[in-house]
């Protein structure tokens, strides 16, 4: 049945409070009608809105199955009086709106298809009615905004698929919508297709700088420099330089005739513990966290005295944090970054710790506001911030070598070991994670090779370097595992991309999101896990780790694709570290092919979590006796 409204609109609906005997025809009718016997339904729908005139989602439903039925007259009738009975609901509008289109009556269907689409921006229906109708009106320009709504609604719905889709056929009518290159190159990158998206990301800046008296430009080119900076870590056709120069010029924008806190000033502290704040908009994130739980529960209380300043929703904080009665929570999730800035400061923190970096980018401007003596950046940046408000940036050897020093704005600071230590478990509510399963794999059948990392991360170099380690090793398979693979449309568009590469869809199987416990019971079905690149995993590195599956990077060429490198190195597991590429592609063949692995792999499993816990990967405490150190030499020297 056709553009059915729900059974209950909303509090406020006429159809509350209808007779019984209409419900039931109406219950009837609609049953029928989607069992397909819609006569039999028109004549129980009848009967509910001859009992119950003034109710609305039964003259809707009405009119959808005369719709259905090609009574087009009929249903145009009921959807005018569903829009007289609602006026503030957008499907009503729709469905009127979308009829008269089909009927040929365009001048009619254009104000009831507007209408909806400012009832309801979100609906992609609405607006690809609306957009099909500005096309039989001979109106391309208005077509072409239409197909950018409904692309839009289409990609905040995250149906990615479907919004490129939209959005090529918008371009093809109007090539110069900065707003439509801009959440075309979005939705690009949601699905994995890096490349292309930096480069339309690029070209919407660069559109919309050149349109300078538009308003929606300006705002436009501001969204895809955020973007740019954001993504620029993980894109194959950036490098260092450019993501220095990126971050750089985002910065520029973003603090440009914005008025500074006064520096400052050295103050007589009393006796007492220093002040350490940590600043996210992530405290209520489970697992990414760990550690920063691992570190913030260690704290030495009597030296330090910790503040949670928290951007998170309502201020949430995860589980995993171990509450300590002498620390403090600030709340700053409503205040702008002025106050909350001016929040900072009033609590008299002497040294902020920046957890964010560009996963909420909005608030690296509070840093910008220097709201502490001494500001330090730490777990979240994979590269420099481009700011000049940090007085270190903390990583280890691996990921931020001394010879790049050159492409970072702040003092980078190298701790001993991972600057990723993790705690396996950081506190009393932790759930128990899943027990390694003995046996891999490969032990009864063929070797799994596996990959947990979200979408955005599977790049066209990615997915290049695996399809040549399938075409090597014929009798493995490969599974993938992430949220945006919940939709059957993304699974297929991402088989399509390996099927290019020569990829057979039955050796790949894609499986969408779950609970916490069994995304890692998922590692039980893998022998071997493929780190993508050059974003590598973090998080997904140290769980594939923890579960007893090794990991197979390189040392990329910049700070994001060394993440598990770092971790690997520190867990004393460098023989799955190559030197590049080319040399990860061959030890992923050679694991693959070997009949020796299974048996490395059934005594790796065995062993791993007794050796990661030895190992600096897991040495939290170790992390906070540096980090603890650092902090008193920079506050030594203010």
């Amino acid at each position: 049945m056709a553009n059915p409204m729900p059974p209950s609109i909303s509090p406020e609906s006429p159809s509350v409070g209808h007779p019984a005997a209409a419900r039931s025809h109406h219950d009837l009718g609609v049953t029928l009608a989607q069992a397909g016997r819609r006569a039999e339904a028109l004549e129980h729908l009848r009967e509910a809105c001859r009992i119950a005139p003034e109710s609305l989602d039964f003259i809707n439903n009405l009119g959808a199955v005369c719709e259905d039925e090609g009574l087009l007259e009929e249903a145009i009738g009921h959807y005018q009086t569903a829009v007289r009975l609602g006026p503030h609901l957008a499907i009503p509008h729709f469905n009127l709106g979308d009829i008269l289109r089909k009927a040929g009556r365009v001048e009619e269907a254009l104000p009831a298809l507007e209408q909806a689409t400012r009832l309801a921006p979100d609906l992609p229906e609405a607006w690809e009615s609306l957009a099909e109708a500005f096309l039989k009106h001979n109106q391309p320009d208005n077509a072409a905004i239409a197909l950018h709504g409904h692309g839009r609604a289409l990609l905040a719905a995250g149906r990615n698929v479907e919004a490129i889709a939209a959005l090529e056929r918008s371009r093809l009518l109007h090539p110069l919508l900065p707003g439509v290159i801009h959440d075309h190159g979005k939705a690009l990158f949601n699905l994995g297709c890096l490349e292309h998206a930096m480069l339309l990301l690029h070209r919407a800046a660069d559109v919309a700088g050149r349109m300078s008296t538009a308003e929606e430009a300006g705002e436009v080119r501001s969204l895809a420099l955020r973007h740019l900076a954001v993504f620029v870590p993980g894109s194959p056709v950036d490098d260092n330089s450019s993501i220095y120069k990126t971050r750089k010029k985002y910065i520029e924008m973003v603090t440009a005739g914005e008025s500074r806190a006064k520096p400052n000033l050295p103050r007589v502290r009393a006796p007492g513990p220093w002040r350490i704040g940590y600043l996210s908009s992530f405290f209520h994130a489970p697992q990414w966290m760990r550690p920063v739980w691992g570190l913030i529960n260690r704290h030495d209380r009597d030296r330090f005295e910790v503040h949670l300043v928290s951007a998170s929703p309502r201020g949430e904080i995860d589980a995993a944090y171990g509450r300590h009665p002498r620390d403090r929570i600030h709340d700053i999730s409503g205040l702008s970054n002025m106050e909350a800035a001016a929040s900072i400061a009033a609590a008299g923190i002497d040294l902020l710790v920046d957890l964010n970096g560009y996963s909420d980018p909005q608030r690296l401007a509070i840093h910008a506001l220097r709201p502490a003596p001494r500001q330090v950046t730490w777990f979240n940046m994979y590269g420099t911030s481009g700011m000049d408000c940090f007085d270190a940036i903390v990583g280890d050897a691996t990921v931020a070598p001394e010879a790049e020093d050159a492409f970072y704005s702040e003092p980078v600071v190298r701790l001993p070991g991972s600057y990723l230590a993790f705690a396996p478990a950081t506190g009393p509510d932790d759930s128990p994670v899943p027990a390694i399963a003995p046996e891999p794999p490969s032990a009864h059948g063929p070797l799994t090779l596996g990959c947990l990392a979200s979408s955005y991360k599977l790049t066209n170099v990615t997915l290049a370097a695996w399809a040549e380690i399938l075409a090597r090793s014929p009798h493995a398979r490969l599974l993938i595992r992430n949220a945006g693979l919940d939709r059957e449309d993304h699974r297929a568009f991402l088989k399509a991309r390996l099927a290019r590469l020569g990829v057979a869809p039955e050796r790949i199987e894609c499986v969408g999101s779950a609970s916490h416990r069994e995304f890692l019971e998922t590692y039980g079905r893998i022998d071997l896990a493929l780190d993508p690149f050059p974003y590598s995993g973090g998080t997904t590195t140290s769980e594939a780790l923890w579960q007893g599956v090794p990991v197979i990077t390189f040392t990329g060429d910049r700070w994001a694709s060394r993440t598990s490198a770092s971790l690997l190195r520190a867990a004393g597991l460098g023989e799955f570290v190559a030197s590049d590429r080319r040399g990860s592609i061959d030890l992923a063949v050679r694991l693959a092919t070997s009949t020796d692995t299974p048996a490395m792999l059934r005594s790796f499993r065995a062993g791993i979590r007794a050796r990661l816990l030895t190992s600096a990967a897991c040495d939290t405490a170790g992390l906070t006796r540096t980090m603890e150190d650092l902090y008193l030499r920079l506050l030594a020297s203010h």
